[in-house]
């Protein structure tokens, strides 16, 4: 068996036909005679031009086209060669108008390949070596003189020969943008050529720019492989003008007015050679009579069968017409039937009620008459001919059918619709894969977190009970982008200590740091926690505080406070190793203070219920009035739950909101590239020196590591979170202390 000669062309139409059009032209005669002459293909893009230009380069297209069938080989000369002399003898050169045309006009004929280029298309050739691997040939190279040369169209041809599974790539030059030699030889080597093309038309189609694309695969495919595809590609092998010239349609759109007669022309022998071509297999057996003999043959064929055709309707109409009536007579007696039935039982449910309640006292009557009845159904029964009971049992039998029919088709057809529109989500759902692998492919990852949200709700629609196969699958594609855009890991965490053994019921849930001690507390207990972190050792100390919400500790590491949940205020002092209520003073009485921050020496205080921070100085017995530092109410203090200060003072909401004050202000700030997205937020860290913030989330169990201007950097995660909430951090170390439930964790970074 021959090799085959495949060929596929992709195309995408831009947003800006008067920017960037593409004609792309791909023809193959059916006509006995001019099937030696092989394919003529015609890929051109004209940038800048306005309709004039683009009607007249699709003039020469279809000029060369016609002339080159017509046109037979001359000595060492062929009919391409001759062709494109008289189109450039002709002045038919764009060059005098100020416009970019790429463009690229040849011939295929088994593996012998002809062709011109102007401009800078591409055209690239990737050939089979001896090992086995592929090389890329750039064909364009040879056209270096071609380019200098500017007073014709199409200055010198190429020609060559295809070997057995080499590749050949044609296209407008722009999708080297997107598509570079490495990649293109990847996508030809690992698919079929059809699957190729459609592969880089979907990315293309996917760029939605102002740019049109388009370009043609060619393969030599062996013998071997013909086995495979011969069956797939036998109806995609012979391809008709009028099948492959999409484009051509576009160009038609564009045009104004004054040509729409022109081409409705066109587009009329369009249709006509169509007929032309298709019609020789049914109404004549000799290929080889001219065109004009053939379509005399043909207007002679179409009277005679549009006698046979009219004589056939009218047959079919009186049969339908038959078949209509008798099904009318049977849907009438079935309705009747079930009419009688149900009417039947409505009545004997009446009686039935009567009987139970002894309405009117009719239930002795109602019970004769069910008895007389029932005798008089058997007498009558009986006394009927066996031809008669067997009309009853059909009848029965039939009204049985049909309702059991139509419950059938109900389901059925609940069912069907069911399938399509599954069917339907797990399209959708894999073109939004297929949109985020493109969107990987080049970086974006803004609209893979879009589409992860658009195919997580999909999924939610699909019918996972019954096609768990499929939610499998996808579920698992899905989480693979998920993990390449997350960035979470899971690392080792070493449990220091379990405070449940010490002490009970007592719930702790915030943590500080001074010097090697860790201060453990919480709203629900009076007792504060000392972990050294030298010597491993636990202390405690008992308080009257109701309990304790908040804590901080300057740089200096000299003193440690705590906030209570009256808004009172202990410092604990490392060198005497005391615990005492000091005092705080505050601008207004009604209050309430629900997190705090020392920094260079002040103290901030955050007063949820009238949406203010406000900076105490210190004094000898505590910290004095406090004053206000914002200089507006800002709406998203009233839900912070932890602030922070490197400088600039950032307050964290329970839903994950952050919010950055400057100088007394609030500055944009936001959370970028985090996935999945924050929800909720338990505990907040940085400092002035940091380099990273760090929020803690126990719904997602996950420590998030922001860059101080909200890019995300990545997140960690372990198997031994339930419900952290309590955070410390060293990142000149790389470590950071967890409270879990009562369990202090330590994890490095």
């Amino acid at each position: 068996m021959s090799d085959i000669l495949r060929l596929h062309e992709f195309f995408v139409e831009g947003g800006d036909p008067e920017k960037s059009h593409v004609l792309l032209h791909v023809t193959e005669p059916s006509i006995s005679e001019k099937k030696d002459k092989g394919y003529f293909f015609a890929i051109c893009e004209i940038n800048n031009a306005e309709t004039k230009h683009i009607l007249k380069l699709q003039n020469i297209v279809e000029e060369i086209e016609n002339s080159y069938y017509e046109t037979k080989d001359e000595g060492d000369k062929t009919a391409l060669e001759i062709v494109l002399e008289k189109i450039n003898a002709e002045s038919y050169s764009l060059q005098d108008e100020k416009i970019d045309l790429n463009c690229i006009v040849g011939t295929i004929c088994d593996d012998n390949i002809i062709f011109s280029l102007h401009g800078e298309p591409l055209m690239l050739l990737f050939y089979k070596k001896s090992t086995g691997d592929y090389t890329i040939m750039n064909l364009t190279d040879q056209n270096d003189n071609a380019i200098e040369n500017k007073k014709q169209l199409f200055s010198q041809i190429i020609q060559g020969k295809l070997k057995k599974d080499d590749f050949l790539f044609a296209g407008t030059p722009h999708i080297f943008k997107y598509f570079d030699q490495d990649r293109l030889l990847k996508i030809l080597t690992t698919r079929p050529i059809r699957q190729g093309a459609e592969h880089i038309e979907r990315v293309l189609g996917e760029l939605k720019n102002d740019f049109s694309f388009g370009g043609l695969l060619v393969q030599l495919e062996g013998h071997e492989k013909n086995k495979k595809f011969a069956k797939d590609e036998k109806q995609k092998h012979i391809q008709t003008v009028n099948q492959l010239f999409v484009t051509e349609k576009n160009t038609a759109q564009i045009l104004n007015s004054s040509l729409l007669p022109n081409i409705n022309k066109g587009l009329k022998k369009m249709f006509q050679d169509h007929n032309d071509i298709t019609e020789p297999i049914h109404s004549s057996t000799n290929q080889t009579e001219s065109e004009n003999n053939f379509r005399t043959s043909k207007k002679e064929k179409v009277k005679t069968n549009n006698t046979l055709d009219q004589e056939l309707w009218i047959k079919i109409w009186k049969v339908c017409k038959k078949i209509v009536m008798i099904v009318l007579t049977i849907l009438t007696s079935i309705f009747t039937i079930i009419y009688t039935i149900i009417s039947g039982i409505v009545k004997q449910i009446t009686l039935l009620f009567f009987v139970i309640t002894n309405y009117q006292n009719r239930r002795r009557n109602i019970i004769e008459n069910w008895s007389r009845t029932k005798k008089s159904y058997i007498e009558n029964f009986k006394h009927l001919s066996n031809s008669t009971k067997i009309l009853l049992f059909a009848s029965i039998l039939i009204s049985l059918i049909f309702i059991s029919s139509l419950i059938f088709i109900s389901i059925r057809q609940k069912t069907q619709v069911a399938l399509e529109e599954h069917k339907t989500n797990i399209t959708n759902i894999r073109s939004r894969l297929d949109n985020m692998e493109g969107a990987l492919i080049y970086g974006n990852e803004e609209i893979v977190f879009e589409e992860i949200q658009n195919v997580k709700n999909l999924l939610n629609t699909l019918n996972c009970e019954k096609y768990p196969e499929d939610c499998n699958n996808l579920t698992q594609e899905l989480d693979k982008f998920i993990k390449k855009v997350s960035k979470i890991s899971t690392v080792q965490t070493e449990k220091i200590t379990d405070l449940t053994g010490y002490y009970g019921s007592d719930s702790f849930d915030e943590i500080i740091q001074i010097n090697n001690k860790i201060i453990i507390f919480g709203k629900n207990t009076s007792t504060v926690v000392f972990y050294d972190l030298l010597s491993k050792e636990l202390k405690d100390l008992k308080t009257t505080a109701s309990g304790f919400i908040a804590g901080s500790t300057p740089k200096e590491n000299d003193y440690a406070l705590l906030l209570t949940t009256k808004n009172e205020l202990y410092k604990f002092d490392p060198r005497e190793n005391t615990l005492k209520k000091i005092e705080i003073y505050y601008p207004v009485e009604n209050i309430q203070i629900d997190t705090l921050f020392v920094y260079n020496r002040k103290l901030y205080t955050l007063d949820t219920k009238n949406k203010k921070i406000y900076k105490h100085t210190p004094i000898q017995s505590g910290f004095g009035v406090g004053v206000e530092w914002t200089k507006k109410e800002i709406a998203n203090l009233a839900n912070g739950i932890d602030m922070v200060i490197d400088g600039d003072v950032y307050i964290l909401e329970q839903n994950g909101t952050v919010s950055k004050i400057t100088n007394g202000t609030q500055v944009d700030f936001k959370i970028s590239r985090l996935f999945p997205t924050l929800q909720n937020s338990d505990k907040f860290w940085t400092y002035n020196n940091l380099n990273y913030i760090y929020i803690l989330d126990s719904l997602e169990k996950r420590l998030i590591i922001l860059k101080n201007d909200g890019d995300f950097y990545k997140q960690l995660t372990s198997e031994s979170f339930v419900k952290p909430t309590g955070l410390l951090v060293d990142e000149a170390t790389g470590t950071a202390y967890i409270l879990d439930q009562n369990k202090l964790y330590k994890l490095n970074f």
